[in-house]
């Protein structure tokens, strides 16, 4: 729903484009994103690290950015430099040659407890689609 209102500024991948990237590399996901991701804004990349915490990862098209946003603070693993790999290939696939991209860690409000992750992400996601990059309270 977050995408589709947002009249094709925002794109989203599925929950598992990571790991299948990881498994099979470029040539298993490139045809997941069907659209050129240099007409639109926003690119999220909902991620579950530890097998129990959600994050979103906010590809910023534009910007050339990869921000992530964790509300436990607590994820360092490789998933965002894992999609600004992904990134790069695509590029070099589709048009020749690569942006630099810049990670990023995005600022956030802390998960006060071990279950609102998943809700925080879509919040998260919905308030980028509008242009509103407050971060969450509470």
């Amino acid at each position: 729903m977050i995408v589709k209102r947002s009249e094709g500024e925002v794109y989203a991948v599925v929950t598992d484009f990571i790991v299948a990237y990881l498994r099979g590399g470029y040539p298993a996901v490139k045809r997941w994103i069907k659209k050129d991701i240099h007409t639109i804004k926003l690119l999220f990349v909902p991620m579950n690290v530890y097998e129990s915490h959600w994050i979103l990862t906010v590809v910023n098209i534009p910007e050339k950015t990869v921000t992530s946003y964790d509300s436990f603070k607590s994820y360092e693993g490789p998933y965002p430099m894992v999609l600004k790999n992904f990134l790069i290939e695509w590029e070099m696939d589709k048009k020749g040659k690569a942006s630099t991209w810049t990670l990023q860690i995005g600022e956030t409000s802390r998960q006060t407890n071990g279950h609102d992750c998943g809700p925080f992400t879509v919040e998260l996601a919905d308030k980028m689609s509008r242009g509103d990059t407050t971060p969450i309270n509470g």
